[in-house]
């Protein structure tokens, strides 16, 4: 990102990390949005799919997949999130085992899951202490099982992103507090990221819509933590103004 002047045009996936998002506000770059094709049938997707068809058949265990999400565009196969709650156990509880017992590590865990990214470097050794490890977790602390909650959905938030402003221009404004149901309409003024999964929800630039709000408001719910944002309750956030009526995105 350093190599960007203001104004230059960056094609990158919406659902960039935080990290990724942070850097283009920064450079002024004029973000275009795409939704990247995986080719499910290379390698370390077959180790994905493999993975995801083992671990659902041990007890105890959750696996998130594109069932969890009906309405989301795509959910990265190079993902794969384990929930152990039915276990009894934390994510970080269960992270802390499979990393001094296994030597798994894993990219993030939560309050009831962990987050393993796969890559060209997976290998079979990799993929068989991951599946022994939660074997034997299962086998350890395996209780009754308990109905698993399906995840409400909502709109994706993804699907209708509208830039009113470029993200460093709105960085800068000048900006004012909102409540959040308020902010529908008006122009997002700060990063505002739920974790899980780390992807902001919304960047300075951005509109912010009901569907974006409806999900804040879902997943602080659920437990998820927020970064990037002024109030960390979201009851308000950051706005830089309205969107003047019949204007569009660059």
């Amino acid at each position: 990102m350093a190599t960007f002047s203001p104004g230059d045009l960056l094609i990158l996936p919406r659902n960039s990390h935080i990290s990724v998002i942070s850097a283009l506000v920064l450079s002024g770059a004029l973000p275009k949005y795409i939704i990247p094709h995986i080719l499910n049938d290379c390698g370390h997707c077959c180790w994905s799919l493999h993975l995801r068809s083992v671990l659902k058949q041990i007890p105890g265990i959750s696996v998130l997949d594109n069932s969890s999400f009906p309405a989301s565009p795509a959910v990265d196969p190079l993902r794969l999130t384990v929930g152990f709650w039915n276990l009894g156990l934390s994510g970080s509880e269960a992270d802390k085992i499979l990393y001094k017992d296994y030597d798994v590590i894993c990219e993030i865990f939560r309050n009831r899951s962990i987050t393993y990214a796969l890559n060209l470097g997976t290998c079979r050794e990799h993929v068989h202490r991951l599946v022994l490890g939660i074997k034997r977790l299962a086998a350890t602390y395996g209780s009754i099982p308990k109905a698993e909650k399906k995840v409400v959905n909502v709109h994706a938030p993804f699907d209708d992103v509208i830039m009113s402003m470029i993200p460093r221009d709105a960085f800068f404004a000048s900006k004012r507090k909102v409540a959040i149901r308020e902010s529908i309409g008006e122009v997002a003024g700060e990063i505002i990221c739920p974790y899980p999964p780390g992807v902001p929800i919304l960047i300075p630039g951005e509109v912010v819509t009901e569907n974006i709000v409806d999900y804040l408001l879902l997943v602080t719910s659920k437990g998820a933590e927020v970064n990037g944002a002024s109030d960390s309750s979201l009851s308000s956030i950051v706005v830089c103004g309205k969107l003047a009526a019949g204007k569009e995105h660059p």
